[in-house]
């Protein structure tokens, strides 16, 4: 077993540790490679890579993306709605179509998270592994809220963009919700003929770590815990979803503390979906091809003609605007010129 989904400090507000230390605890449980998944970064992937080849682990690099089904809604009911998936390189392909992903996401897809829609997935697919994450996915909101229809219709064009790279993950956590989804995503898996993908869900890299997560985004936030709460009851209230940002037991584990966790928190689970679990993250593996990284001096393009710096700004910001359909918009427009 290999972790394919875990964050690092590069998960600002989120997570905690760096690649490095996130290396040596997987190094020390005898694990053969890991995954770094920041929440809507590629950050930490250099680090990431240096902290692998130093503990001869083989890195995957990939990111947990925002998704909605479009990326250029700006209604403010959307503001909090959006969805998480895994995609991960399995070659060099899949490293530049990661990077051109998450640049589209700030660049169109920024609205109080960089997001990504179908669209943007199916143009950028080829090398990249996608998995149905956590419970906070595209895949548990509908089988939780939706229809099996809508299910269906969603995992349908998710197979169709990424065929037998899409994974239908579960995680071994003791979340109520966890312990229903499960059993559910098994059942989508099969009658859609995807792999059953285990993951968990780190987000420090050392047991006990929880509080120190706790203290780092509370500093972070510049908020109190019960700030934090009184915020999350507010928004829970108003029916927006709530990320809620610590839990324990959400460190780097051994194949053993997870099978543990699955017979204690997951009793229904058949044995069976568990060992595909965890053999589909050796099947990742399999499919990551090495490659080096293209080290040759990059200059940039340097223009003949000379131009107004402030102009040139100005045209970029109008461009933008027009582009996220804001252009001529007076609240925009105004922002604009105050900046």
């Amino acid at each position: 077993m290999i972790h394919v989904h875990g964050h690092s400090g590069f998960s600002l507000l989120d997570a905690v540790g760096t690649p490095t230390h996130r290396a040596q605890v997987a190094a020390r449980l005898g694990q053969s490679a890991l995954a770094i998944t920041d929440h809507g970064t590629i950050g930490g992937w250099l680090e990431h890579r240096k902290a692998c080849k130093e503990h001869d682990l083989i890195p995957i690099c990939g990111v947990e993306a925002y998704w909605r089904p479009d990326r250029l809604i700006r209604d403010k009911e959307w503001r909090y709605r959006r969805w998480h998936l895994i995609l991960l390189a399995k070659n060099l392909a899949g490293w530049h179509n990661i990077i051109k992903l998450t640049s589209l996401s700030y660049a169109d897809g920024f609205y109080q998270n960089p997001c990504l829609d179908f669209d943007a997935l199916a143009r950028h697919s080829e090398g990249v592994i996608c998995t149905t994450a956590c419970i906070l996915g595209p895949l548990a909101f509908l089988v939780q809220n939706g229809t099996d229809a809508q299910v269906n219709d969603w995992m349908n064009v998710a197979k169709s963009i990424y065929g037998d790279d899409l994974y239908v993950s579960i995680m071994p956590h003791a979340f109520p919700i966890q312990q229903q989804y499960n059993l559910a995503a098994v059942s989508v898996a099969h009658q859609h003929g995807c792999a059953i993908l285990h993951e968990k869900d780190s987000h420090y890299p050392e047991p006990g770590w929880v509080e120190t997560q706790k203290i780092a985004i509370l500093t972070g936030m510049n908020k109190t815990y019960a700030q934090v709460e009184e915020e999350n009851a507010k928004r829970i209230a108003a029916g927006d979803e709530v990320y809620e940002l610590w839990h324990d037991g959400l460190n780097i584990s051994s194949e053993a503390e997870d099978r543990l966790l699955y017979a204690v928190n997951h009793p229904d689970l058949p044995e069976s979906v568990v060992d595909e679990a965890m053999r589909s993250t050796e099947d990742i593996l399999a499919k990551v091809e090495p490659y080096l990284m293209d080290r040759t001096l990059k200059m940039p393009r340097v223009r003949t003609e000379l131009d107004d710096p402030k102009a040139q700004v100005l045209r970029w910001c109008r461009q933008g605007l027009k582009r996220v359909g804001h252009d001529g918009d007076e609240v925009y427009e105004k922002q604009l010129a105050y900046e």
